[in-house]
């Protein structure tokens, strides 16, 4: 693996988490830029619920700030302080991503039950017309239920 250069030409995104010890996507994002050649870092940062909208109204003026993910416990506490969502992440009522455009507006999808699915399917698992029991419906399992249900389960 080549070694990260951030310079002021690279792309930021975040990981917004608390705490932040658990968050590995942050590599996983920085291996995949990197193997695609993208110019882009991902951090992750640890944002005390307090302290979210303050971080947020920040990140807006962030030129250089392409976007953030979204994990526990702020999810679902994100959605008001966002300037739209994506119907997927409206109807799950759960954001996991953030992209902030040119002009700072934020938009907010999820993308934690496309994943899901699409691990499942990675493995072989199909869901349409299976039976599904699903254990918690926080942030995340908000967004799984919904990929299962429209992955084609019949309950």
């Amino acid at each position: 693996m080549t070694e990260m250069r951030i310079t002021g030409r690279t792309g930021i995104m975040l990981m917004l988490a608390d705490p932040v010890a658990h968050v590995v996507g942050s590599l996983r994002l920085n291996d995949r830029f990197a193997a695609e050649g993208l110019d882009i870092a991902v951090s992750p940062l640890h944002v005390a619920p307090a302290d979210l909208a303050t971080v947020i109204d920040a990140l807006r003026r962030m030129r250089n700030v392409l976007g953030f993910g979204v994990t526990i416990p702020h999810k679902i506490a994100v959605l008001p302080l966002l300037d739209a969502t994506t119907p997927r992440a409206a109807r799950i009522g759960a954001v996991n991503f953030v992209r902030r455009d040119a002009e700072g507006r934020l938009t907010g999808d999820n993308l934690d039950g496309r994943g899901f699915v699409d691990g499942l399917a990675g493995q072989g698992i199909t869901l349409q017309g299976r039976r599904v029991l699903q254990l918690g419906a926080g942030g995340a399992g908000r967004a799984v239920a919904f990929g299962i249900a429209e992955a084609g389960a019949r309950e």
